[in-house]
C-alpha cells in the first residue's frame, strides 16, 4: 500500500514520491524541462534530411506539423512566404525547405 511502512522499516519507492508523482529531490523544471524536450526532439529528427528537420523544428512552433503532401505546389508557394518570415528562416533555409515541400507536395 502507498505510504505504508514495510516490515523492513522502509517505504516502497511509490511512497517516496510526492502527490504529483515526481521523485523527491528533483524539480518539476528538471522533470518537464526544456533540455529533456530538446533531447527528445533531436532524437526524433536525427534521421531527417536537413530541410525536413528545419521544417519540423521551426515550422511547427505556432501550430502542429503539416504533412507536406497535404498541399499542392501552388498552395505551398502561397503559404510559405509569410510562414518563413514568422519562423525566422534565412534565405538558404527558405530555399531548402521550399524545395522539400514542393518535392513532397500533393500532385
Amino acid at each position: 500500500q502507498r505510504g505504508q511502512k514495510h516490515s523492513r522499516g522502509g517505504t516502497s519507492p511509490s511512497c517516496r514520491r510526492n502527490p504529483r508523482g515526481l521523485a523527491r529531490g528533483g524539480s518539476q523544471e528538471k522533470f518537464f524541462g526544456v533540455e529533456r524536450a530538446a533531447a527528445l526532439r533531436e532524437k526524433a529528427t536525427a534521421s531527417m534530411l536537413p530541410a525536413e528537420k528545419i521544417f519540423y523544428q521551426r515550422c511547427t512552433v505556432c501550430h502542429g506539423p503539416r504533412d507536406p503532401g497535404h498541399f499542392t505546389e501552388k498552395q505551398w508557394q502561397g503559404i510559405t512566404p509569410s510562414m518563413f518570415q514568422r519562423a525566422g528562416l534565412n534565405a538558404d533555409e527558405q530555399k531548402i525547405v521550399l524545395d522539400f515541400l514542393l518535392q513532397n507536395a500533393k500532385h
